[in-house]
């Protein structure tokens, strides 16, 4: 029984290490992606259009210069 337990106890802890070096990496290629970033021209000119349809949540259809 004493064998199972100090078994079971080094399982957790290698787990525990093994999962914490993993975090490690994600955190990276976030700020990796975040240098990344596309900039844009800086205009904030706007121009008029018409809005045709709604297509779903996060989609619209408009007519722009006729």
């Amino acid at each position: 029984m004493r064998k199972i337990i100090h078994t079971t106890t080094w399982l957790i802890i290698a787990l525990f290490l093994i999962s914490a070096c993993g975090t490690v990496g994600m955190t990276n290629q976030q700020s990796e992606a975040d240098r990344k970033a596309t900039t844009t021209s800086g205009t904030t000119d706007k121009v008029e259009v018409s809005l045709i349809r709604i297509v779903d949540g996060d989609t619209i259809k408009v007519n722009y210069n006729g």
